[in-house]
């Protein structure tokens, strides 16, 4: 039973100085192998099988634990949207909005950890690739660089770029006008690394596996002991640093569904190639939609609600 009338986080302190690194599990409830990493890490950190040897280390094996307490994505609402502090709170995670955004901003490297209900291949979500972020005065480090610790042979970028500009033409579509909300509003995508990196904080989302799959305790736990290791936050327990070289698919177009008898052409899978021109879905007018370029189907969702994001468009990213 895990109780909701509290978060619970965990910070060790190494006897050197260097950096602070923030690592959540459990955003949302149903995505339990964050969580077990977590505790894993926190049980070897404690038995003394890894050293801090540097730095802060923050774990928080659950974020929202309403949501974990339920088995379900979220509790009253997303935590992974709307990620800001909040003055009037209208739901339980905007009670925790108010605790997690001043903790993110006392760290400089974010790892949030996720699974994913379709799919086998795990993946890195990050900002935009070409950026760098300072850590400290002496130190800068790019998000792709973080995410090629991680173990993952794909990383994602640019998405809060192609949502916003998803928002903006969904706000013209539909002819709204201002005060703009949910997702209309240009702050509802925000999430975890999206509100890190307005504040200054390198962040990575690591989706790990499917839910269920026991592997994806193993990214989770691989992926963090990697970071810490690179970071120099821990002896390196495997005595080599490898250093992974993913291919980055860069998010280019997002897609809304408009009505419920839109439907995909073909029952397409995150990561499915396809080529410019390829039809890929028919909205009910008999209209299709067509790949803007060469690439990647990217995060297909049948079930999407009307004006949700559908799935994505995505190219490879030199």
């Amino acid at each position: 039973m895990i109780n909701p009338s509290h978060l619970e986080s965990y910070t060790f302190f190494g006897l050197e100085p260097g950096l602070a690194i923030l690592i959540v599990g459990r955003v949302h409830g149903n995505e339990p192998c964050g969580t077990e990493a977590i505790l894993k890490i926190i049980n070897s950190l404690r038995s003394g099988k890894i050293k801090l040897k540097t730095g802060k280390l923050t774990l928080v094996p659950v974020c929202n634990a309403l949501a974990a307490n339920r088995n379900t994505r979220n509790g009253d609402r997303n935590l992974n949207r709307c990620f800001y502090p909040k003055i009037a709170i209208e739901s339980f995670e905007d009670s925790l909005n108010n605790i997690l955004c001043p903790l993110i901003k006392d760290h400089q490297i974010l790892l949030d950890l996720h699974s994913f209900k379709k799919g086998q291949e795990p993946f890195a979500l990050i900002g935009n690739s070409d950026m760098t972020l300072p850590v400290n005065n002496l130190c800068k480090v790019s998000e792709a660089k973080i995410a090629s610790w991680l173990g993952v042979t794909t990383v994602i970028s640019d998405w809060s770029s192609t949502y916003l500009t998803g928002v903006k033409n969904r706000r013209e579509r539909d002819k709204i006008k201002e005060p703009f909300h949910l997702n209309y509003d240009e702050n509802y995508g925000d999430g975890t690394t999206e509100f890190a990196r307005k504040s200054g904080i390198a962040a990575v989302t690591l989706e790990c596996g499917q839910h269920s799959d026991p592997n994806s305790v193993k990214v989770a736990t691989n992926a963090v002991i990697n970071l810490l290791a690179h970071l120099s936050l821990i002896t390196n327990p495997s005595n080599t640093l490898k250093i992974y070289n993913p291919r980055v698919i860069k998010l280019i177009r997002v897609v809304d569904k408009l009505d419920a008898n839109d439907f995909f052409l073909f029952d397409w899978q995150n990561f499915d190639r396809v080529s410019k021109g390829k039809p890929v879905a028919k909205r009910k007018n008999g209209s299709q939609i067509l790949a803007p370029e060469d690439g990647f189907i990217i995060f297909p969702n049948s079930d999407a609600e009307i004006g949700q994001e559908w799935l994505y468009f995505g190219t490879y990213k030199n």
